[in-house]
């Protein structure tokens, strides 16, 4: 459902505004929230929550898993409103950072998206800190609706505001859409008790933070990465990023229904029989995902390798949405194609690592590939 309505969501910007400017700024302005929460929630989540969460219930039980949850929860929301009024307080530092190859008035018109987009930054940290105590009691159903929520923000703010609004409403709607999926989740913790904790020096949050530490040098060097991308794709023209966004909704979709639903629904899992010892049960478990996701995402690729731009013309052209960004985002399309089955395999062997507490060596790999990320990109800059 979220990858569907993902899809929905980018054809109806694709027919309001098409693919120019205002969308690549729209592009930076939505992916800013995201990235933070990758950052600080999103990495921990897999690595460190769901893990921590399920050996403090396996070994002592419901009440301490509320306990924990109620500090993890307390800390999140404070670290998290504080970023919010960094990002109100820098917006237009931030817009130059992620957009300094669009025009002055492009510029300008980032930083006040940025200004609008940036609660949303709290409401999705909070959803996945819930999500993280869910998956750990093997509640999916909640967390999957959620995500497709988040989505329906912009389906429904587009088509109601681009009159009044234009490209702003689209940023009203990642607003609304981060509301409604932290709204979405709370129904399904009943039962749980929280209270408001700042405590840093309970030995489970340690246990997070020490986790969690690798992973953020890891993700802090691929945030370095998405600037420079954003940064050396709107060099290449206002529509660059639009035409990127596209085509990477289109490998999200495959990717998305298999790898990321697969190691999602393994993790707790892996994780219990980590905690227990059972290292047979971890393997099989293991080798059950990547044989499912092999089977599920080759037939996926080469499908959308052969059909790229009737693909992209069927879903997208349209309104504003021409022929000529369906050529460029068909392009776009294949060259990220190749890394389809690589990085679909790549997610089960991570949430590996992560149920085994070995957040290290994801974190090492990540930064091998980016440093891979910035040789390959430089060098194909000009030619390509």
């Amino acid at each position: 459902a979220s990858r569907f309505l993902g899809l929905v969501r980018e054809q109806i910007i694709a027919f309001f505004f098409g693919a120019g400017g205002l969308v690549s700024a729209f592009n930076i302005a939505a992916m800013i929230p995201t990235m933070i929460y990758e950052l600080l929630i999103g990495g921990m989540l897999s690595a460190a929550l769901v893990p921590v969460f399920s050996q403090v219930a396996e070994e002592e039980g419901q009440a301490a898993l509320w306990a924990l949850f109620s500090r993890v929860i307390s800390l999140a929301a404070v670290a998290l409103a504080l970023i919010v009024l960094l990002l109100e307080i820098l917006a237009t530092q931030a817009a130059w950072l992620f957009g300094g190859g669009f025009e002055p008035e492009l510029q300008a018109t980032l930083a006040q998206m940025i200004r609008i987009t940036s609660p949303a930054v709290l409401f999705i940290g909070l959803s996945g800190v819930v999500t993280a105590l869910l998956y750990t009691r093997k509640r999916f159903t909640y967390p999957a609706f959620g995500a497709a929520a988040f989505n329906l923000g912009i389906i429904i703010a587009a088509p109601l505001l681009a009159g009044q609004l234009n490209a702003f409403s689209l940023a009203v709607g990642v607003l609304f859409g981060s509301l409604l999926q932290l709204l979405i989740l709370t129904p399904d913790l009943r039962g749980v008790r929280v209270r408001f904790r700042l405590d840093l020096g309970h030995p489970a949050v340690r246990r997070i933070l020490a986790l969690y530490l690798p992973i953020a040098l890891g993700l802090i060097v691929s945030n370095i990465q998405i600037i420079i991308d954003r940064r050396l794709a709107s060099s290449t023209g206002a529509s660059s990023i639009a035409w990127m966004r596209d085509a990477t909704t289109l490998v999200q979709f495959p990717h998305g229904l298999v790898a990321v639903a697969i190691s999602l629904a393994v993790l707790p899992t892996l994780s219990r029989l980590s905690a227990a010892g059972d290292n047979e049960g971890f393997r099989r478990t293991l080798g059950q995902g990547l044989r499912l996701v092999l089977v599920l995402i080759l037939p996926a690729t080469v499908g959308l390798l052969v059909l790229a731009r009737p693909a992209i013309a069927l879903i997208f052209e349209g309104g504003k949405f021409t022929s000529h960004d369906t050529f460029w985002t068909a392009w776009a399309l294949r060259y990220y194609l190749a890394g389809l089955v690589f990085a679909a395999l790549d997610w089960p062997l991570t949430y590996a690592f992560y149920a085994r507490q070995d957040t290290l060596t994801p974190a090492r790999v990540g930064i091998l590939s980016v440093g891979v990320y910035l040789a390959v990109a430089l060098a194909l800059l000009t030619p390509l």
